[in-house]
């Protein structure tokens, strides 16, 4: 039996998600705020009562609780279980469909991208240590591990990661400045555009075209569904952020959007 198909080994792939989970949405709330992911400790964001370690369990304690806090019985938000349940259901998929240290370098990614999703939906921001420090682990991620770029050359693998991060950083900020020019206004935030750069880093130039090809069409569809839902005329202005669309795509090409995209060009 492989480690990929090792049931044990998964179990502790997912447990260990959890926790990181439970980390990531310390980041998620703090990050923003400009505290410390460090300390204080873990705290009630209702009434500040620092929370004892055995009412933090990841996903456990919001069960056992009953979605309420300890200190105040105040019902807190459903995200928290979520992100944890999130970030183990990815770490157990990856580490279940790649070589571990492949899956390692991605899980770093989605760990990332769970942090910028979140913030950018709260805040409109992603934060540069999601995106220019996500630029930089995806360089010396792609030069540990060339085989991210299919290749077993670092110096192959290092210009893939760069000429990834060139092409999608450029595309979008092209797009931002075009449409900046036209609209008389900030068409897109310099946020994803750097988020381009990191996913280009990471995953390679051909992956930053499908990214902003599915994320413009997951964006179109969920702007649609507001409108619907919003019962609004056809035209409003929505206000979407585009990074979402953009991290949803960038785990879709990790999880199977690779194989499909390399699939249909083969076809041609």
């Amino acid at each position: 039996m492989s480690l990929q198909t090792n049931p044990f080994f998964l179990l502790i792939v997912f447990i260990v998600g959890a926790c990181v989970g439970s980390f990531l949405n310390v980041c998620i709330y703090r990050i923003p705020r400009d505290i410390s992911i460090v300390s204080p400790r873990s705290f009630c964001p209702l009434c500040g009562e620092p929370i004892a370690w055995y009412y933090n369990l990841p996903i456990i304690s919001w069960i056992g609780l009953g979605g309420k806090t300890q200190c105040c019985g105040t019902p807190f938000s459903w995200r928290y279980p979520f992100v944890e349940l999130l970030t183990a259901s990815l770490f157990t998929l990856l580490f279940f469909q790649f070589h571990w240290a492949t899956a390692l370098a991605y899980s770093i990614l989605c760990a990332l991208l769970i942090i910028g999703f979140f913030t950018d939906l709260d805040h409109l921001m992603i934060p540069d240590a999601v995106t220019v420090g996500g630029f930089f682990l995806g360089i010396i991620a792609s030069t540990l591990l060339p085989e991210l770029h299919d290749t077993l050359n670092r110096w192959n693998a290092l210009k893939q990661a760069a000429s990834g991060a060139f092409v999608g950083a450029g595309i979008l900020g092209v797009v931002a400045w075009v449409g900046g020019r036209v609209l008389k206004k900030e068409a897109m935030g310099m946020g994803d555009v750097k988020l381009m750069a990191c996913l280009g880093a990471f995953l390679g130039w051909q992956a930053t075209l499908f990214c902003i090809m599915i994320g413009s069409l997951i964006g179109t569809v969920i702007g649609i569904g507001i409108l619907i839902a919003q019962r609004k005329k056809w035209g409003s202005h929505v206000m979407l952020p585009f990074g979402p669309p953009l991290m949803i795509a960038a785990i879709f090409w990790i999880l199977g959007g690779k194989k499909i995209w390399q699939t249909y060009w083969l076809t041609l």
